[in-house]
C-alpha cells in the first residue's frame, strides 16, 4: 500500500509542478508589458496571445495585443506588394483584437482607440473611396475613446490625425463622402483641431515620437496650404532645454547665447533653427555656409549688438545685454543639492514648468500677474553622475514659501538612481519637410 501511495505521489508531483510553472494570465500580461516597454512588440504580442489562450475575453490582453500588432506593422518598411499585404493583415488583426476588446468592455477607452488606430493605419494603404468609408468609423471610435477618457494620448493623436487627413482629401473624395454620408460630415475636418488634438497628445506623452512627428507633419501641411514653405525639427522633450527656467532667467540665458556663451544644447538647437531660417530665406545655399554665418555673427558680437538696438527701439534698457543685473532680480535664492550619490535618470520638464507657474512665473487666469524673477537654474542632465551634497540646481523665488515649493518640485523632477534606466532622447532627432521625414544622425 505504501508503495502504491508513493507511486501516486511521484506521478502527481511533476504534474503539480508543471501547473505551477505555467505563468498566469496576469503574469503573461505583465511580461507583455515589460516587452512593450523594451520596444519588443513581437515578444509582447506573444505574451498577450498566451494570456488570451487562457482567457479569450481578457480586456487588457485584447487591446494590448492589438497595439502590438500595429507596432509590428509599423516596423515593416517595404513598399512591395508582399510587405503591404503583411502590414495590412496585421492591421486587420489589430482591428479584430480591438473589436473583441470593445465587446468585452464597451466602456474602456483603450478598446475603442485600438479599433480606430487600426482602421486609421489601414485606411492609409487604401484608395480614395475606401479611405472615405473608413473616415466615419475612425472618427466615431476616436471620439468615443475621448468621451470615456479625455486624457488618452492615443485618442487625441487619432482625432488630430483624422482632421489632418480629412483636410488632405481631394475634392472628388469629399464629394463621394457627401454622397455616402450626407452633407457636411467631413466639413468637421479643420487644421485648427488637427493642431489642438495633436498638441494635446504631445503634452500628455512628450516622449512618444509618433505624436511629435504627426504634429510636425500637420504643421508642415498647414504651412504649405497657406503658401508658406515650412520646416520642422524634432527636439528632445524629456528634459529642459538649456539651464534656465523662468522669464528673467531665460532672458539672461538668451543674451549669453547671443554672445555664443549659452549652454551647449541650447546653442546647438539655436544654430539648427538659424540654419533652416537662412536656407528658407535664400540667404545661404548650404547648411555649412549658413552655420558659418551664424557663428560669425555671434563670435563677432554683431548678434548682441543687434539685440541692443532692438531693445532700444522698443523703449527698453539696452544695457541689459552687458549687465544682467539690470533684469528684475528674485528676492530669495537657494541652492538645491543632490540628495544622494548616483546617476541622474530624469529631469521632468513638465513638473518644472508647472512649478514656475505655481511660484508666480506664469498665468493660470488671463488677469493673473506674472513675477518675471522666479524660476530655476538646473545644471544637470540625464546621465550625469553626481555625489551626494553637490549643488545641482538653484531656486529663485519671491519669498521662503516659494523656495519651499521650488525644492519640492526639484525633489520630484530630478530623479537620481544607481544607473541610467532609459537612454535620453537625441537633442535633434528628425527634420520634417513637405518631402518627408529625415532621421538625423545622432
Amino acid at each position: 500500500m505504501r508503495g502504491a501511495a508513493s507511486l501516486l505521489i511521484c506521478l502527481a508531483v511533476p504534474a503539480l509542478l508543471a501547473a505551477q510553472a505555467q505563468p498566469t494570465v496576469a503574469e503573461h500580461i505583465a511580461l507583455g508589458d515589460s516587452a512593450h516597454a523594451a520596444l519588443a512588440p513581437q515578444q509582447a504580442l506573444g505574451h498577450y496571445r498566451a494570456a488570451l489562450a487562457r482567457d479569450s475575453t481578457n480586456y487588457a490582453a485584447l487591446w494590448k495585443a492589438g497595439r502590438e500588432a500595429v507596432d509590428i506593422a509599423k516596423q515593416i518598411e517595404g513598399k512591395d506588394d508582399s510587405s503591404k499585404q503583411v502590414r495590412d493583415s496585421l492591421y486587420v488583426l489589430a482591428r479584430a483584437y480591438g473589436e473583441a476588446a470593445v465587446r468585452a468592455n464597451p466602456n474602456g477607452a483603450d478598446g475603442h482607440f485600438t479599433v480606430g488606430q487600426a482602421l486609421g493605419r489601414l485606411s492609409r494603404t487604401k484608395g480614395g473611396k475606401e479611405r472615405v468609408r473608413f473616415a466615419k468609423l475612425i472618427y466615431d471610435e476616436g471620439m468615443k475613446a475621448l468621451e470615456l477618457d479625455s486624457t488618452h494620448d492615443g485618442a487625441n493623436h487619432l482625432i488630430g490625425a483624422w482632421h489632418a487627413e480629412v483636410k488632405r482629401l481631394s475634392g472628388f473624395q469629399k464629394f463621394f463622402a457627401k454622397t455616402l454620408f450626407g452633407g457636411g460630415f467631413l466639413d468637421k475636418g479643420n487644421w485648427e483641431d488637427a493642431q489642438r488634438y495633436l498638441a494635446r497628445a504631445v503634452a500628455l506623452k512628450p516622449q512618444n515620437i509618433f505624436h511629435r512627428l504627426e504634429l510636425a507633419e500637420t504643421m508642415i501641411a498647414l504651412g504649405e496650404d497657406r503658401g508658406c514653405p515650412t520646416v520642422a525639427l524634432l527636439t528632445a522633450m524629456d528634459r529642459p532645454l538649456g539651464r534656465a527656467c523662468g522669464n528673467a532667467l531665460e532672458t539672461e540665458e538668451a543674451i549669453l547665447a547671443l554672445r555664443g556663451e549659452g549652454p551647449a544644447d541650447l546653442m546647438e538647437v539655436t544654430y539648427a533653427l538659424g540654419v533652416e531660417m537662412l536656407l528658407a530665406a535664400g540667404v545661404e545655399k548650404t547648411s555649412k555656409k549658413a552655420r558659418q554665418r551664424l557663428e560669425n555673427a555671434l563670435g563677432s558680437g554683431l548678434a548682441a549688438e543687434k539685440f541692443e538696438r532692438v531693445i532700444e527701439a522698443q523703449g527698453g534698457n539696452p544695457k541689459v545685454v552687458e549687465d544682467a543685473s539690470v533684469l528684475p532680480q528674485a528676492l530669495e535664492v537657494e541652492v538645491y543639492n543632490a540628495p544622494r550619490t548616483g546617476v541622474v535618470q530624469r529631469v521632468e520638464p513638465k513638473i518644472i514648468g508647472r512649478a514656475v507657474v505655481a511660484m508666480g512665473g506664469g498665468r493660470l487666469a488671463v488677469d493673473d500677474a506674472v513675477d518675471p524673477t522666479v524660476g530655476f537654474v538646473i545644471t544637470v542632465n540625464p546621465g550625469d553622475k553626481v555625489p551626494a551634497g553637490e549643488p545641482i540646481a538653484s531656486v529663485f523665488a519671491k519669498d521662503p514659501a516659494g523656495i519651499k515649493l521650488g525644492f519640492e518640485a526639484l525633489q520630484q523632477a530630478i530623479v537620481i538612481g544607481d544607473k541610467l534606466t532609459e537612454k535620453p532622447l537625441p537633442l535633434i532627432s528628425h527634420r520634417v519637410t513637405k518631402d518627408g521625414v529625415e532621421e538625423l544622425k545622432r
